[in-house]
């Protein structure tokens, strides 16, 4: 008698795999940002409304030992899991060497070596800036990214961007720096925010610019809230991942001073001081019950405990939001310690509930009194946006590509540059008539009508190191396309498109055999088929 089938292993559902993506990119983003007394910051992320475009973006903000705040965005080309993992790594790696007092340009070129070992790391682009909270200067750097805007009370400005290309690419190690103004808005963001808004990447980020100022004309409340959670769903869900990483330079807010007598009737009201307070300052609802917790229960201590025996006397409390992303609370009173008893029953358990929730305590009996501080960080969460997806770029829309030739090679390519496989099709034509470098070559995107991170990447590996020689890159500078290799930093030849049947100025490629227009079913650079993939 045969032995009966083992049963048939579940086949996992490929339509389940852009959820894990989803899902492994929001666990190695950052969770929350910190509040600090002369910064007050906020942070969103907007997945794509496809999910299989997922994947890529990371932000991050840090209150540094030396005293610098460090607010990066960043973008790694492409979508899916290998582009999360990459996103770890650097944004792990950015980090880490800004915590050991890395400067601006030494962190990112560390960034930089990192991108030169792991293919899939190249043509990354990322804004990193820097604050000196105590002036108010802020130096920032980008590398293919668009640059900070700046809000203020006048209106708001794009900052210029410093000109390096994306990593891996062309940099000359630039930086630039401005002086902010008491109360000014800062935006940093990824350039998913671009997407779906406008055709040209240029008009796109003047309605960013816009949208911003108007937004953040409204400073009631916390201004840098509403914009990072209005902003993206302001200008319509885009069809790529999109974080806002906001700030406001501000004035320290003041600290809480609050001295009564030692009364339980009064313990309602310094809870509700206490819970003002927090609020105030912008401190998350979790914190903001748990710093109410730990308050709450020094404060009874000492109402029921400092004085018992003897008149009741004054107590104090002082909470502070400080330098490195806290709140620091003391409780204070004149009175006696009185060791606890060791069998306190339901009693005596709301110092160890503090400790489990994470709050630092801390008791000094004094002859003259006893001082209690209670410490729990000091944190915004990250805001988890949805909204409805915005019409794209028909994905059915083929790319058509030309050979023409004369003393160069012209790869001529018309349509939609979106999509990988559209991409990856152009890079494999461009290395393949070029000969391994003998020919030189011309790549004319002047009737392109779209250009992705991914094209961007793959124009980026023809012009690099290990492109195939001569390349030049022609394209309209009026056009959408133009903009996103001029927001990359990517040099081109910007040359009129021609229009109405006519030829511009532009030099004329004569033709020594008629062009011929190659059938368009993607295929790899060794001969295999592409798989039709998301842009």
């Amino acid at each position: 008698m045969s032995e009966p089938d083992a049963p048939a292993r579940p086949r996992r559902p490929r339509h389940r795999l852009p959820e894990d993506v989803l899902r492994l990119q929001q666990a190695l983003l950052p969770t929350t940002v910190p509040l600090l007394p002369r910064a007050d910051l906020a942070a969103a992320y907007l997945p794509a409304a496809d999910p299989a475009n997922v994947g890529g973006d990371w932000f991050d903000a840090a209150s540094l030992p030396d005293g610098r705040l460090v607010l990066s965005v960043g973008e790694v080309i492409g979508g899916g899991l290998e582009s999360v993992a990459t996103m770890g790594q650097i944004r792990a790696v950015l980090s880490a060497r800004l915590h050991e007092g890395g400067s601006l340009l030494e962190s990112i070129r560390t960034v930089e070596a990192l991108a030169a070992r792991h293919p899939a790391a190249f043509a990354t682009t990322l804004c990193v800036a820097s604050l000196n909270l105590a002036t108010g200067v802020l130096a920032y750097a980008t590398r293919g990214h668009p640059a900070p805007v700046v809000i203020g009370r006048t209106g708001a400005r794009l900052l210029p961007a410093t000109g390096d290309g994306p990593l891996g690419t062309r940099t000359r190690d630039r930086s630039a720096s401005t002086r902010l103004s008491p109360e000014d808005l800062v935006l940093l963001f990824t350039d998913g925010m671009l997407r779906g808004i406008d055709d040209r990447p240029a008009l796109a980020l003047e309605r960013v610019r816009s949208a911003a100022g108007t937004l953040g004309a409204d400073r009631s409340g916390s201004p840098v809230v509403r914009l990072c959670e209005e902003l993206p769903t302001e200008l319509g869900s885009p069809a790529d991942d999109s974080i806002v990483l906001g700030m406001q330079y501000r004035a320290a807010p003041a600290a809480l001073d609050l001295e009564f007598h030692a009364d339980v009737e009064r313990l309602a009201g310094v809870r509700a001081a206490v819970d003002d307070w927090a609020e105030d300052i912008g401190l998350a609802s979790d914190d903001r019950r748990r710093v109410l917790l730990g308050v709450s229960e020094l404060v009874a201590n000492a109402v029921e405990h400092a004085y018992a025996g003897q008149r009741p006397g004054p107590v104090r409390v002082h909470a502070e939001l400080t330098e490195d992303a806290s709140v620091l609370a003391t409780v204070a009173d004149d009175g006696r310690w009185r060791e606890p008893t060791r069998h306190p029953g339901d009693r005596g358990r709301g110092l160890s509930m503090s400790a489990a929730l994470g709050l630092r305590v801390e008791i000094e009996a004094r002859d003259d009194g006893t001082l209690a501080t209670v410490e729990s960080p000091a944190r915004r969460p990250l805001r988890l946006l949805s909204g409805e997806a915005t019409p794209t770029e028909d994905p059915g829309a083929g790319t058509r590509l030309t050979i023409v030739t004369s003393d160069r090679v012209t790869v001529k390519a018309v349509g939609p540059l979106s999509a990988r496989h559209r991409a990856a099709q152009l890079e494999a034509e461009v290395r393949r008539v070029a000969r391994n470098g003998l020919v030189p070559v011309d790549v004319d995107l002047r009737e392109a009508t779209s250009l992705s991170g991914t094209g961007v990447a793959a124009i980026e590996a023809l012009l690099g190191p290990d492109g195939p020689g001569d390349v030049r890159i022609i394209a309209d500078s009026s056009s959408a396309v133009g903009d996103m290799l001029a927001l990359a930093g990517t040099p081109f030849a910007g040359e009129p498109a021609r229009r109405g049947g006519r030829r511009s100025a532009a030099p004329e490629v004569r033709s020594r055999q008629p062009a011929p227009e190659l059938s368009l079913e993607p295929t790899h650079p060794r001969g295999l088929p592409y798989r039709d993939g998301g842009g």
